[in-house]
């Protein structure tokens, strides 16, 4: 049985500093001034838009905790996110959970504004869209960064938007390390609105975001 823990929230500047990397994330800032943000990741609060994000809580769903999707929600985590995960495989599972990742006992239970996907295999994202999309709000994304044929991630954007939800995807490249600092870069193919929408959580995940159609 997995017992779920809520993740630490803190604000997105605590977060940097308490990890011992004052102004070094995307070497964007160099020093902490008296009134100004010390984290660039401020700037993503600052944007932030509807459907529960904003800088007292962001709320991300991820599905897939193993190498890339554990470091992609420890990260999203220590920026001062409620991350809530599933995953099948026990250690994932722990692991996660000592970085702060709230478990969910289904996939359905990681609803939320934004949720990524970080899966092996074709057959398991259309699983998980199954048990995913009819507990999305209307206006959710879904990010998914599992290595997809293109052809079954059309087929994946017609079914999310069936539900009302927009599908991105979003392969990515930087590995378990770039995920685990926020630097991953993140190639995307859907609709500009819905990019959009999850700007404030790509902005955590990567220094490279790019539409590619």
């Amino acid at each position: 049985r997995w017992d779920g823990v809520v993740g630490h929230a803190c604000s997105c500047c605590t977060a940097a500093w308490s990890l011992g990397n004052p102004g070094t994330n995307h070497g964007m800032v160099t020093e902490k001034r008296q009134g100004a943000p010390a984290c660039p990741r401020q700037r993503c609060l600052q944007r932030s838009r509807s459907g529960g994000l904003d800088e007292t809580g962001m709320r991300i769903g991820i599905v897939g905790l193993g190498h890339m999707g554990g470091a992609m929600a420890g990260w999203l985590v220590g920026t001062g996110a409620a991350v809530t995960g599933f995953d099948l495989h026990g250690p994932s599972v722990a692991a996660a959970l000592e970085k702060g990742v709230t478990i969910a006992g289904a996939v359905a239970s990681v609803a939320a504004p934004v949720v990524i996907l970080s899966l092996p295999q074709e057959r398991a994202v259309e699983a998980v869209l199954a048990a995913l999309l009819p507990a999305l709000e209307k206006g959710a994304v879904v990010v998914d960064t599992s290595t997809l044929d293109p052809l079954a991630a059309r087929r994946f954007n017609a079914l999310a938007a069936s539900f009302g939800v927009d599908y991105l995807d979003a392969p990515v490249s930087g590995g378990p390390a770039g995920a685990a600092a926020g630097r991953l870069a993140i190639m995307l193919g859907g609709e500009a609105a819905a990019i959009e929408r999850a700007r404030p959580v790509l902005e955590r995940m990567a220094a490279t975001i790019l539409h590619v159609g």
